[in-house]
C-alpha cells in the first residue's frame, strides 16, 4: 500500500471518529509529522510511512521535541496503528 493510500485511510478514520486533525501540506520546518491531531485535548503527531520504511534524522528530532513537550507521536503504517495510540492515551489519561 502506498503512503498516499495509508494517508487516505488514516484521515478517513480520524474523520469517522470526529477527531480534530489536519494534514500538513508544506511544513515550515523539515521533519514535522504528516498529520496533526488533537484527541481529548492531547496533541498527537502522526508520521505516515509505508511498512518497512523508517523516519529520517530530522523527523526523529521533531518527534523527540514533540514528546518532550508532552505530546504523542506515532509512525503509522495503518489505521490500526492510530487506533492503538488512541487506546494508549485512553488508558494513560483514564479517558
Amino acid at each position: 500500500m502506498s503512503e498516499s493510500q495509508i494517508q487516505a485511510k488514516v484521515l478517513k478514520y480520524l474523520r469517522d471518529r470526529n477527531i480534530y486533525h489536519f494534514k500538513l501540506v508544506r511544513a515550515t520546518t523539515s521533519g514535522h509529522p504528516d498529520v496533526v491531531a488533537c484527541y481529548n485535548g492531547i496533541f498527537i503527531g502522526i508520521e505516515l510511512k509505508q511498512p518497512g520504511l523508517t523516519t529520517n534524522e530530522l523527523q526523529k528530532a521533531q518527534h523527540k521535541a514533540l514528546k518532550a513537550s508532552g505530546g504523542y507521536v506515532i509512525v503509522a503504517t495503518s489505521t490500526e496503528d492510530v487506533a492503538e495510540i488512541l487506546n494508549t492515551i485512553d488508558r494513560i489519561h483514564h479517558i
